[in-house]
């Protein structure tokens, strides 16, 4: 055998054992040339190490006044082709340690070729994809590790990758077909319409009467101050509690049962309890219906562009922390986006995990699926509207969470009650009640030595007639006998 075993029983090499093992040249691959990876922190365009730093969707790391340059000049992604504009750009923020290289916020390790960087568009700040694994996608907990911001998956953009490099030399234009782009809409799943805005009118335009000063204002008065303070402590009681709303749907189809949690939504909750038991909902219509995925409903006006909060504004999402998901008789709020939620809502007909993330999940139907196949086969127009009116005729609470919640957190209330109590105890003190201790009772010499309860026999009273003393016969023994 030859050297290193390479030559068996011939008495030559070949070219591929030369260049391989033993000094040769190498011929080019097939794949095309060699590159050497670029360090994340370095501009694709210019190949130096940034001082402003930005990146894009799709991982791409640019010096920011290169990239500006070059959209300003193309209007397109210097590596893709596609179009590109300024508000695709985020800045990218990047922490340096003791030594003075980048590292991880959280985990504290350095960033090298090996570590796979993963940033958050919304915050801008870099983090190692342990740390996003370990805390945010397995813990569920959808908020930025530095400064608390909401995200979403989408949200995590992968800067570096270490089993997957990219080529920043390589500048690639794709092209995609008219057909292909035509497909790919109409793949897309269907959504709850969204809610056009109405402007704030100083009366509810719905004809639904002040509710007691619960909104905010510029300059909130104390009153209301104080009104806000109640409600936040009332919101909290409920979520700490796990309580829950029951409430009664009925319409012209047959009547639904909901079930609302407060500890998942309580602000959610509590405005569509207040909404119902003001008579809200009586009488609206469910406007959408689209068979398969969902009806929406909660408008007065019947045209899925109206509706107002119980507090009298838009409300935020609650979706941080909510693990209610987008299952079949799951009730959600409409919106037109990120917080602005108000009164329309909607009832889902079968899985819809698109919506999770997007949409408040509030409370699911218990009972009444029969109700929701009938409002889900029925006939609707063009643009998803029944075509026969699906009414609200009433929707009753039937077990209110916030009821006693508000009676003890109310100030009024608790003065009253400590009134109430103080005036109690006043009159308790001069009218004593059945169930209270017995006074002593006193005889008519005031002795009160013998007992409390019961008079002591006069001490003048003789026990018999005769006034001789009767006397005990002593007793004798007699041993005789013995």
């Amino acid at each position: 055998m030859g050297k290193r075993g390479r030559h068996k029983d011939r008495l030559y090499i070949k070219a591929s054992e030369y260049s391989d093992g033993l000094g040769g040249k190498k011929v080019a691959s097939s794949e095309g040339p060699r590159f050497l990876k670029l360090p994340f922190n370095h501009c694709a365009l210019s190949f130096v190490e940034m001082g402003k730093p930005t990146f894009t969707d799709d991982g791409w790391c640019y010096e920011k006044e290169n990239i500006l340059k070059h959209i300003d000049k193309f209007g397109t992604h210097p590596h893709t082709g596609n179009p590109l504009s300024i508000t695709q750009l985020y800045d990218l923020k990047l922490q340096k340690g003791e030594s003075g290289n980048y590292e991880c916020p959280i985990t504290q390790k350095e960033f090298n070729d090996s570590s796979h960087v993963v940033a958050n568009r919304k915050s801008g700040f870099a983090y190692s994809h342990d740390a996003v694994k370990e805390m945010i996608i397995k813990a569920n907990s959808w908020i930025d590790l530095v400064d608390g911001t909401p995200l979403t998956r989408d949200d995590l953009i992968t800067l570096q990758d270490p089993a997957h490099i990219k080529n920043a030399a390589e500048k690639v234009t794709p092209k995609v077909s008219k057909q292909k782009k035509e497909k790919k809409e109409k793949r897309k799943r269907p959504e709850p319409e969204p809610i056009q805005k109405q402007p704030m009118w100083t009366s509810h335009p719905d004809g639904v009467p002040d509710h007691g000063g619960l909104t905010c204002s510029a300059a909130p008065s104390g009153q209301s101050k104080r009104k806000s303070d109640v409600l936040d402590k009332v919101l909290e009681a409920s979520q700490q509690q796990n309580l829950s709303a029951e409430l009664k749907l009925v319409t012209t189809l047959g009547p639904l049962t909901l079930e609302l949690y407060c500890k998942n939504a309580p602000r959610t909750v509590y405005n569509f309890v207040k909404l119902s038991n003001s008579s809200y909902y009586n009488s609206t219509i469910f406007h959408r219906v689209i068979k398969g995925f969902m009806v929406q409903g909660g408008d007065p006006s019947g045209t899925g562009s109206g509706g107002r909060s119980f507090f009298g504004r838009d409300f935020p999402d609650e979706i941080i922390g909510n693990k209610l998901r987008h299952t079949r008789g799951a009730i959600s709020m409409a919106n037109s986006g990120a917080n602005s939620n108000g009164s329309q809502f909607f009832i889902v007909f079968g899985k819809a995990s698109h919506l999770d993330g997007k949409h408040t999940v509030f409370g699911r139907v218990v009972s009444g699926d029969e109700t929701l196949t009938k409002i889900e086969n029925v006939a609707t127009t063009s643009d998803e509207r029944p075509t026969t009116d699906i009414i609200i005729t009433s929707l009753t609470v039937t077990k209110d969470p916030f009821a006693n919640l508000e009676q003890s957190f109310d100030p009024e209330a608790v003065a009253k009650r400590e009134a109430e109590a103080a005036a109690l105890k006043k009159a308790g003190s001069e009218i004593r009640p059945w169930f209270s201790a017995p006074q002593p009772v006193l005889d008519k010499a005031g002795d009160t030595e013998v007992g409390k309860y019961l008079k002591a026999p006069s001490a003048t009273k003789t026990t018999t007639t005769n006034s001789t003393p009767i006397t005990k016969k002593p007793k004798t023994w007699n041993f005789s006998s013995w």
